[in-house]
């Protein structure tokens, strides 16, 4: 009996000793808190309703700001909020007193993959636990995100491929290795939900799923896109190149595996040399680009190349009406070594001349046209672990164009006129790159790479009567080759900044020109050979630049340090950055950009009767570097179905280039005395929108862009506008999807004519008692070509066979013939007498292609 006595006073001390161990500190009671303020003055609130006292030091509460408003709370609840605001963690010293450090964040790098090939993924967003963070993967499909957090919940969004999540546990920095799978046709709410929540991008962020939209002559071209991009332009119809924002297309950088291409288009413009089935990414730049690239004044193209799949051989096989194409890709070593082949011939040459004599059936006419291109890809990648991947990539491409003209005329002469040229253009570039992520927040790229430019001309002109014979016959060329080796970093800093910084070495070999001209009559022949001096010249550079991260956006600034070395004279500039980003809400953003650039090779125009012919040359000791600021702003928004894009841009030149007459080619040694150097501007509005309703998808660019230049010794110092001035472009394309595999295209095309130099006068006087025609001209760019428009319509299916893929492209080029001219010569009208004649080609085809992926 006496234990049972001793029950309830053991029960009574038991009851009354609980409530003392579960009141922890972290449940002390707050009926109401409220604080919006620097987080100093919050503690002290804190402490005044908790009784709890804070030790911290003054570095971690200086700049850092606490919003708090809520009832029937308690303090565990608050510190919290705290650690989640402000990144404050703290522990208990004893029951009244709380030491406040900050929290210990790492870093989550790794590379995106796609599941089955082991393709890299470029332009994947990351969100984390539900929210967007600064995380988009590059072009090697690397990404790194700076937490805090120990559990977190990742989704990777991507509109090719099936949405990824999982769950990690991090307590250190953790490297990651993702692999998403590609899908077919993602549900269409779920696209407009997910990508509601990524950050807003520009229009000429191409988007993954845009770069391989089919071209209207039946390519799969990867720069489709680009050039219905606001800003970006033709130079005009039959010319290779782009005008971005009234630059000239030497003014464009684009990039191949890192490699400098100088020749993007075939025939005459209509394509590139992009085939969107070899391509893996492309970024475009227009506002304050990278300042690795800030050796161009324009624009930056960047292209990638598929790596090839790492898991099993692929062949992939088209057939059209204007080119066929072969690509192969696959494993050396499953998951570590990968090839990848392609081949593309066009035969234009081949089904156009049919119908020019179709067209132009005339006994006394001959009107022929030829042109043909081809390409040659080449890349093998080995990843050889998490760290270290080497690619190795190769091109060999170019064009072809021959043409002949030939018309009897029925006068007492028998006169008789003929006209053969021929224009044929080459690039062959190479190159290795070493990928070496160091560390979780520094990363290695080191780059070597070769690239040559050729271009060749010939042209006879030959006029035949009954008692005499005229010929005159030239023949021109022109190339450079240029050799680079660069090594880049990219640091994290912190969550908020990421630097990169690199430097770099161009060895450049220039060959301005050799022409030979041979004149011939029924007596004599003179033969004449002009070769000019080979240039060398090396530029050395360093860059660095830092990207900044606050509440709502971003800002961009940097530098590039660059020294250019040609015949004794060093030129050494600074080229500044900053690119401003604010987002205004959810749904709006405003971009602001401030540029400075050099460049160091032209690209002088030739503005002689519209012929596409230019000339690369040096910066010489006489002739200063190109130089350009550029102040652009942008304005982006972004609804549910629709966005609209509406920017500004001014460009101020200092030292273009022109041809003294604005109508000779380079024809001596002493090719700088005929340049003269001046200043220009160009200025513009850009507008683009999309919307996509059901199965509607409508896209529509507008530019008015102008493009002037003032030249001391040109056009009496008045300024002029340039060959690059086209006022007017507009783009657009419809598409209708009849059902996930179906869909029917519709795409129009309109630019303004572009200025040329023609002569205003011609007279015939006597050189050594023969006679000798003379060309007369007055002002430069004095007549403005036709504009320029087209309409394409298309079809396209795609098919999946038991085995194989097909796709399926029909369509209609140039719908109502519109004879588009890509040059201006002078000749002779049908009684003889001179005259201004167009040139042009590629007139109604058709289009038809098939494509097998196996």
């Amino acid at each position: 009996m006496k234990y049972l006595f001793g029950i309830p006073f053991f029960l009574f001390i038991v009851f009354s000793i609980e409530p003392v161990y579960a009141q922890s500190p972290l449940d002390i009671k707050i009926s109401e808190i409220t604080c919006d303020d620097a987080l100093r003055k919050c503690l002290a609130t804190i402490s005044d309703k908790s009784g709890v006292y804070f030790n911290y030091k003054n570095t971690l509460v200086d700049k850092a700001k606490f919003s708090i408003n809520t009832r029937n709370t308690t303090l565990g609840q608050v510190l919290s909020m705290l650690r989640a605001q402000c990144e404050v963690d703290y522990s208990f010293v004893d029951s009244t007193t709380v030491n406040l450090f900050k929290v210990k964040g790492y870093y989550v790098y790794g590379t995106l993959l796609e599941s089955g090939s082991g393709e890299r993924i470029a332009e994947a967003s990351i969100l984390l636990n539900n929210k967007v963070v600064n995380a988009i993967t590059d072009k090697n499909g690397l990404f790194r995100i700076y937490t805090t957090g120990s559990l977190l919940n990742i989704l990777v969004y991507h509109p090719k491929y099936q949405l990824y999540s999982d769950e990690l546990v991090v307590l250190e920095n953790t490297h990651l290795v993702i692999h998403v799978k590609p899908i077919e046709h993602l549900p269409e709410v779920s696209v407009v939900k997910i990508d509601s929540e990524i950050a807003l991008r520009g229009f000429d962020e191409v988007k993954p799923q845009e770069t391989d939209l089919p071209t209207i002559v039946g390519e799969a071209d990867a720069l489709s896109r680009v050039k219905l991009l606001p800003g970006i332009q033709n130079v005009t119809f039959g010319e290779q190149g782009l005008v971005v924002r009234g630059g000239s297309p030497d003014q464009n950088f684009t990039l191949l595996d890192g490699i400098p291409v100088y020749n993007t288009f075939h025939m005459l413009g209509l394509f590139s040399i992009f085939n969107a089935s070899t391509i893996n990414s492309i970024k475009v730049h227009k506002d304050a680009f990278p300042s690795k690239y800030s050796s161009r004044l324009s624009s930056v193209i960047d292209v990638n190349l598929n790596n090839g799949n790492k898991q099993k051989t692929e062949f992939i096989a088209d057939i059209g009406v204007l080119s066929s194409s072969l690509s192969i890709n696959g494993p050396i070593i499953k998951n570590k070594l990968s090839y990848s082949v392609s081949a593309r011939r066009t035969y234009a040459d081949i089904f156009t001349q049919p119908l020019h004599r179709i067209i132009h059936n005339n006994p006394n006419k001959d009107d022929r046209t030829a042109l043909w291109s081809y390409d040659l890809f080449a890349k093998i990648h080995y990843r050889i672990n998490n760290a270290h991947q080497v690619s190795i990539s190769a091109y060999n491409g170019g064009d072809q164009l021959n043409f002949i003209t030939k018309s009897v005329f029925e006068d007492l002469d028998q006169t008789t006129e003929e006209t053969k040229g021929s224009i044929g253009w080459r690039n062959v570039l190479a190159g290795i790159q070493w990928n070496y992520a160091m560390s979780s927040r520094l990363f290695l790229a080191v780059e070597a790479s070769t690239s040559s430019y050729n271009l060749t001309f010939s042209d006879l002109y030959a006029v035949t009567k009954v008692n005499s014979f005229n010929s005159n016959k030239s023949s021109y060329k022109n190339g450079l080759q240029e050799q680079r080796v660069t090594a880049d970093l990219d640091f994290v800093w912190n969550k908020q900044n990421i630097l990169k910084a690199g430097i770099g070495l161009v060895n450049y070999v220039f060959n301005p020109f050799e022409r030979q001209y041979v004149t011939e009559n029924l007596v004599n022949k003179f033969d004449s050979l002009l070769v000019s001096r080979q240039l060398t010249s090396q530029e050395y550079y360093m860059y660095a630049e830092n990207k900044s991260y606050f509440e709502g956006g971003n800002v961009e600034y940097g530098f590039k340090l660059s020294q250019f070395s040609t015949e004794n004279k060093n030129y050494v500039r600074i080229q500044p950055k900053l690119l401003l980003m604010q987002n205004l809400s959810s749904k709006q953003q405003l971009r602001l950009s401030l540029s400075v650039a050099n460049q160091f090779v032209h690209l002088v125009p030739n503005n002689n009767l519209g012929l596409p012919i230019d000339v690369w040359l040096p910066i010489t000791s006489t002739l200063q570097p190109l130089n350009a600021t550029q102040l652009s702003t942008k304005y982006i928004v972004k609804y549910k179905n629709w966005e609209v894009e509406a920017g500004m841009f001014s460009k101020f030149y200092r030292n273009i280039l022109e041809h003294q007459n604005g109508a000779q080619l380079l024809t001596d040694d002493q090719w700088e005395a005929n340049l003269s150097t001046g200043s220009g501007r160009a200025y513009g509005l850009e507008l683009a929108t999309k919307a996509n309703y059901k199965k509607y998808n409508l896209y529509l660019s507008y530019t008015y862009s102008r493009s002037k230049r003032t030249v001391e010794l040109i056009n009496d110092a008045v300024e002029y506008y340039s060959k690059y001035d086209r006022p007017h472009s507009l783009s657009v394309l419809a598409q209708y999807r009849f059902t996930k595999q179906d869909k029917f295209l519709v795409s129009f095309n309109y630019a303004s004519g572009n200025p040329i130099t023609i002569p205003t006068g011609r007279y015939v006087t006597l050189v050594n008692g023969e006679e000798v025609v003379v060309d007369e001209f007055d002002k430069i760019n004095n007549f403005r070509l036709p504009a320029t428009h087209h309409l394409d319509i298309s079809y396209l299916r795609e098919r999946k066979h038991k085995r194989y893929i097909s796709n399926l492209v029909v369509g209609v080029y140039n719908v109502y013939n519109q004879l588009n001219p890509f040059m201006v010569y002078l000749g002779l009208d049908d009684e003889a007498n001179p005259t201004l004649k167009l040139r042009s080609y590629l007139p109604i085809l058709p289009m038809l292609k098939y494509s097998i992926k196996i």
